[in-house]
């Protein structure tokens, strides 16, 4: 029994892992069969070698035997057809990229100015700025080019004008390109600048500057420029004037009044000319040569006239008075002064001149002097000068010969009778009686006033000066000399000649 159930085991292993080939395929499946022995099964087989039949021994311990493989020549019937194969995940569609919006636009600067080139000249640094708008991920790389008249000469982003451009016109171009990225295709763009800078070349003018007028402070100069000389078809002209002091400049404008700061330069004046752009010259300016200086500057000299004027009496006793009027520019200060002359002799600086004794007959002078001088008018002076003759009534006049017979040495009556002469009267030898002096022409008089006839009765006579003073002779050592009135007391007499 023991023998059996191994065997059926290991036909049912056999049964189990036979491949399904040979004449088992092509056989329509058949119900399950019960489980028969291996004698009934072996005619179905393909004769394979048997297994030893085991010998006689102890039973064995009941481990399972595991089937020995079949071959693969034998399949079994039984074997079941293949899995089919698992269907694979559908794909997730990739997105097609698409055409990136990239705008370009270039423009040309005057690389000195940073402003729109509107014209060129020959040497001049033309600069081109492209503005390139491209979606957010797109880094596209602008390559310049410069073209004249068409035809491209050089590339880079700045472009020198040179002398075989003159005439022609110079446009800038810009070529974007890109590559592609996750959401963009790989693309490219081109612009050229909108408006070409014409290349023209620069003009020149000259003209003839002259300034006339006086170069004297406070006076107007005015310059102006003639022969204006320009190439054919420039129309230069002068649209203003620049003036210097030695050189400096001090002043723009056709006109310029000379300062005081310009006192002894030399003043010149040159034009600037200007024209509108015309054919193959641009616009533009152009200073010319400076004029001829004028003569050193100098002050002006002022006019100045002065009048004078003179009130009183040139008499013994009263006064004059002088007053000057002076007419002169209104931005001039003059300062005046008077002074007095007797017979050529200065006694006063004062505007009045008391008239003394001492001073009658003579020549009384009196003159004013005006000066000036500032930043803009020379030094300058004027004088005016007036002479009268002093007069006086007899009494003055007595005085003044009395005066002019100090320190003589001579008797009292002598002193009278040569200041009576003096005044016109003639007497012969007086005394020192009042009724001597009656007799010639004088008059008694109770009150003292100067140039009367003091006398002492028979013992002396003097000329009163008036302040309580007289001029006595005779006195100390026959001296004449001024003294108190009333040396010998009181007059018994006073006797006044008008």
């Amino acid at each position: 029994m023991r023998f059996q159930k191994t065997v059926v085991a290991l036909c049912v292993g056999a049964l189990v892992f036979a491949p399904a080939t040979g004449a088992f395929a092509d056989e329509a499946p058949q119900d399950p069969a019960p489980a028969v022995s291996a004698e009934a099964q072996q005619p179905q087989q393909a004769p394979q070698p048997e297994s030893p039949a085991p010998a006689e021994q102890p039973a064995p311990v009941e481990t399972p035997v595991a089937p020995a493989p079949a071959p693969a020549e034998n399949p079994s019937s039984e074997t079941p057809a293949p899995a089919p194969e698992p269907a694979p995940a559908p794909e997730t569609p990739q997105p097609v990229p698409g055409e990136a919006a990239v705008t370009a636009s270039v423009r040309i600067l005057d690389a000195a100015k940073q402003t729109d080139a509107r014209v060129a000249l020959v040497g001049s640094v033309l600069e081109a700025r492209d503005s390139t708008v491209a979606p957010e991920g797109v880094t596209p790389e602008t390559t310049l080019a410069w073209l004249v008249d068409g035809t491209e000469v050089a590339t880079g982003a700045r472009y020198t004008v040179r002398s075989e451009d003159l005439g022609k016109t110079i446009t800038a171009s810009a070529a974007v390109a890109w590559p592609a990225t996750d959401a963009f295709a790989a693309g490219s763009a081109s612009a050229v600048s909108a408006t070409g800078v014409p290349v023209k070349q620069a003009a020149t003018a000259s003209a003839v500057v002259k300034i006339s007028g006086a170069a004297v402070i406070g006076k107007k100069l005015t310059a102006a420029a003639s022969g204006v000389t320009g190439p054919a078809g420039v129309a230069a002209k002068a649209t203003g004037y620049t003036w210097y002091a030695d050189g400096k400049k001090i002043a723009t404008g056709a006109a310029y009044t000379v300062k005081p700061a310009d006192f002894q330069k030399r003043i010149t004046a040159s034009a600037s000319l200007g024209w509108a752009e015309s054919g193959a010259y641009v616009a533009g300016t152009r200073e010319t040569a400076k004029s001829a200086a004028t003569a050193k500057v100098v002050k002006q000299t002022a006019k100045v006239t002065t009048a004078l004027r003179v009130t009183g009496h040139a008499q013994v006793g009263k006064s004059l008075t002088a007053t000057a009027t002076v007419k002169k520019p209104a931005d001039l200060k003059v300062s005046g002064s008077y002074t007095w002359y007797v017979d050529g002799v200065r006694v006063s600086s004062a505007q009045r001149l008391a008239i003394q004794p001492w001073q009658a007959g003579r020549r009384i002078s009196v003159a004013y002097q005006a000066k000036w001088g500032s930043t803009t008018y020379a030094t300058g002076a004027a004088s005016k000068k007036n002479t009268y003759t002093a007069w006086a009534n007899r009494p003055q006049l007595m005085i003044r010969s009395a005066y002019a017979q100090l320190g003589a040495r001579q008797d009292c009556t002598a002193l009278i009778e040569r200041a009576l002469r003096a005044s016109g009267k003639r007497v012969g030898d007086l005394g020192t009686r009042s009724t001597e002096y009656v007799s010639v022409g004088g008059k008694r008089v109770s009150g003292l006033q100067p140039g009367d006839v003091m006398i002492w009765e028979g013992r002396h006579v003097a000329m009163y000066i008036g302040n309580g003073r007289a001029i006595h002779s005779g006195y100390a050592g026959n001296q004449t000399v001024v003294a108190s009135a009333y040396l010998d007391g009181r007059p018994s007499s006073i006797v006044r000649f008008s």
